[in-house]
């Protein structure tokens, strides 16, 4: 049997509202506090867990520079997704790959 690690601190609340924009903070406030409150039932903890896990990867979004160019060229207009494909050449190729499959 493997070691695990005690604590994931990439899923510690406090560094995650620490690395949150202001205007999401009080939205994860709200989201912690009720997974919280849910987690006391055994079958619930699952939930806290998936939220943190989700806004800990929001706050990696935020804090990537390339995420950020994304959302302004998206937002200048043109054709959907082709803000985000100038500013993220590797989710282009995908995007480009996935268009691809589905046109068979």
């Amino acid at each position: 049997m493997s070691a695990q690690p005690v604590n994931d601190f990439r899923y510690d609340p406090q560094a995650i509202l620490q690395a949150l924009p202001e205007q999401w903070r009080e939205v994860f406030l709200a989201e912690y506090e009720q997974a919280v409150s849910a987690a006391r039932r055994p079958e619930q903890f699952g939930a806290l867990y998936t939220m943190l896990r989700r806004l800990a990867l929001q706050a990696e979004r935020y804090a990537d520079p390339a995420y950020g160019r994304a959302r302004l060229l998206a937002g200048s207009g043109g054709s959907a997704g082709a803000g985000v494909e100038q500013a993220h050449p590797v989710l282009a190729s995908l995007i480009e790959q996935e268009r691809a499959r589905r046109a068979g």
